[in-house]
């Protein structure tokens, strides 16, 4: 798990080849204690196949400005600095590992429709 907490760093970071889970929290917010919860287990247990970048909504307001966050906890993964996919609101560990999974394998702006089986 990272901390970011500057915004030139954040940039840095989504930009890179490696995908990145975002989670902008706030400390005051219940529901992002309990997501942190969440996403620390599957971090612990080996679940997580990406980075986990926590970003402290109210001390990098410019960062949750620009990935247009309007309520927390949100969170988005990140590669090579598009996002693939992006989430508000508690989840639990098992919706969590779902959603990475299903955004991990899906072609991010490929626009074509799933393959047809021939038959």
């Amino acid at each position: 798990m990272k901390e970011v907490t500057r915004l030139d760093e954040l940039e840095a970071l989504s930009a890179g080849e490696q995908t990145l889970l975002l989670d902008f929290y706030m400390t005051t917010c219940p529901p992002c204690r309990r997501l942190a919860v969440e996403l620390d287990a599957l971090e612990a247990e080996g679940k997580l196949p990406v980075l986990l970048c926590k970003v402290d909504a109210e001390r990098l307001p410019q960062a949750a400005a620009r990935y247009g966050v309007r309520g927390v906890p949100a969170f988005f993964l990140i590669r090579s600095g598009k996002v693939l996919a992006q989430g508000v609101g508690y989840r639990t560990r098992a919706e969590l590992a779902a959603w990475i999974e299903t955004a991990l394998n899906v072609e991010p702006d490929s626009g074509a429709a799933p393959a047809k089986p021939s038959g």
